[in-house]
């Protein structure tokens, strides 16, 4: 299918500008904690140091990606390469799929005055505001400030709304770790992981990024961002794209 050869070719394309704290080759991470993150539990055990580093090794570091999985677009295929014998290699796009979504709505749906979303987290704006007043939307997104667990063992988020502007042909994307996450021992661990210490470990609890890029792009990078270890490094990973 050439729409999931392209997926997977800006999935690399992000994977590798970023330099793999995004990471399409994530799956084997991403379903070890899958279970802990779907129990409903807030307060919930987490999966072993012995289980995240056997599958720390699944993963393909980004400037092997484009060895070990080889795209040909002229023919829609895709090559699987043998990277650590005996590894099982799984591809998790959901943190970049939203986006593509997006941009293929966007070609089918009608000339007309709206917004189109995915999932909440990934906006894209196909036209101007129709109002006299302004030629741009206002989205309010959560603000995230203070979060106390109580007694009864709940997770109370005190939370406000932050207004951001979206002008015509602009995208959308935000990630953060205060709506999945689960506490053990105290500490928050989010879904969005770390590739590099195999759980989440971000400095930011929300990141909301407005762009002309295609929305695809920006999701990638915003879960990328998440992961970056200071504004600085954000910052110059933003300026890549």
């Amino acid at each position: 299918d050439p729409l999931l050869i392209n997926l997977l070719d800006t999935s690399f394309t992000v994977c590798e500008l970023t330099k793999g704290l995004f990471n399409p080759t994530l799956g084997c991470l991403i379903d070890t904690w899958k279970p802990y993150f779907d129990s409903g539990k807030v307060y919930s055990s987490i999966p072993s140091e012995e289980e995240i580093n056997k599958v720390k090794n699944s993963y393909i570091p980004y400037n092997l990606l484009r060895e070990y999985i080889v795209l040909d677009k002229k023919n829609s295929t895709v090559t699987f390469n043998k990277y650590n014998e005996g590894e099982e290699i799984r591809i998790n796009l959901g943190a970049i799929s939203k986006g593509l979504a997006l941009e293929e709505g966007s070609e089918v749906l009608p000339q007309a005055p709206f917004i189109l979303s995915s999932g909440s987290s990934s906006i894209k704006c196909l036209s101007k505001c129709p109002y006299q007043e302004r030629d741009y939307y206002i989205v309010s997104l959560t603000a995230p400030f203070l979060k106390i667990p109580d007694e009864k063992g709940d997770y109370p988020s005190y939370q406000s709304l932050m207004n951001i502007k979206i002008f015509e042909n602009e995208n959308l994307s935000t990630s953060g770790d205060y709506e999945k996450f689960i506490i053990n021992e105290g500490k928050i661990y989010s879904h969005i992981l770390n590739p590099v210490t195999g759980y989440s470990s971000s400095i930011f609890s929300e990141i909301s990024l407005v762009s002309s890029l295609s929305a695809d792009i920006l999701d990638g990078l915003s879960t990328a961002l998440m992961n970056a270890n200071s504004l600085d490094e954000a910052t110059k990973m933003i300026s890549l794209f």
